[in-house]
């Protein structure tokens, strides 16, 4: 009994924070609901950070909530009750987390400028995710060496990776991962100004300074940024932001996403994020299709007007 009331308290404030109400809830909405659950369903206690819940406690939400508009059908309040259409299927959790994936273009300017103010140290990696897709170990494996600034073009060609407790440099992760960028005008000033501040810090840190090897994205003494730590940085960053769902890969696919709204094919995305097969890429813009068709509104009424007379 303790058990089904938890459930009741917790899809309670759910739907509260949302102010819905009883006629406002769809089988879309419900199929939202669940999936968040799959992703951040529990809190818990000791880092007091969220959790997924399990496809099995899913589906006791789904049970819990078949009876409650069960009820409601019978009482007349509504037709047909929205459950009725909305499965919780035996997937891991991870393969929901795809729903939450994208940042649309006024989400990331409005991102770049959280993260200017507050966490500076983040905006050339979080551009450089937004708006090239790079993997975090090819943001933090680009050298100055890669940048062109008169022909205009950034190569991905090196990677930083951690293996233990030492920094490896190492290859791109597949031969596509090599390629060459156009480096547009606001990539440009964005560099420019990273070059600027690490000669200063050169001239601070004089002979302690240790960019050797010319890496772009370093601590202020030189030192390369340890992976797992821009992570999570990141991951805190979100959080504040109020998206803490989106890690710092998920910036792939936020980037795929800006550039499939571009009208860009498969072939020169594919390209720009270095993916060897083309089925991955096509596995993110079918999946970013599907989420924009579901989240836009049915304009088909207007444009069969034409054909009205025929069913008067």
């Amino acid at each position: 009994m303790r058990y089904i009331l938890s459930v009741i308290q917790a899809i309670k404030r759910y739907f509260e924070a949302k102010h819905y109400k009883l006629l406002d809830i769809t089988p879309k909405v419900l199929d939202s609901y669940f999936k968040y659950c799959l992703q951040y369903g529990k809190i818990n206690q000791k880092t007091k950070e969220p959790e997924p819940l399990s496809v099995r406690s899913v589906r006791d939400y789904r049970n819990i909530l078949y009876a409650v508009f069960a009820q409601a059908t019978i009482d007349g309040i509504l037709r047909v009750n929205p459950v009725n259409d909305v499965h919780v299927h035996g997937r891991k959790n991870k393969e929901y987390s795809e729903e939450y994936s994208f940042m649309t273009e006024d989400e990331i300017a409005e991102l770049l400028h959280f993260i200017s103010k507050n966490y500076p140290r983040l905006l050339g990696i979080t551009f450089m995710g937004a708006y090239y897709g790079l993997r975090r170990s090819e943001i933090l494996g680009l050298k100055w060496s890669a940048v062109d600034f008169e022909k205009k073009t950034l190569s991905i060609k090196h990677t930083v990776v951690r293996v233990k407790t030492v920094n490896a440099e190492d290859e791109t992760k597949t031969v596509a991962g090599k390629r060459v960028l156009n480096l547009f005008g606001t990539a440009e000033s964005c560099l420019r100004q990273i070059e600027k501040e690490q000669l200063r810090n050169k001239e601070f840190f004089q002979s302690d300074y240790q960019n050797y090897d010319g890496y772009v994205f370093t601590w202020e003494d030189g030192r390369t940024y340890n992976p797992d730590y821009i992570s999570k940085l990141f991951k805190k960053a979100m959080k504040a932001f109020g998206r803490p769902e989106i890690t710092l890969h998920n910036l792939r696919h936020s980037c795929a996403s800006i550039l499939i709204n571009k009208g860009w094919d498969i072939k020169k995305l594919q390209y720009w994020l270095g993916h060897t097969d083309a089925q991955t890429t096509l596995n993110i813009y079918s999946h970013f299709i599907r989420q924009r068709l579901n989240a836009s509104d049915n304009d088909l009424s207007q444009i069969s007007l034409a054909a009205a007379d025929l069913f008067a």
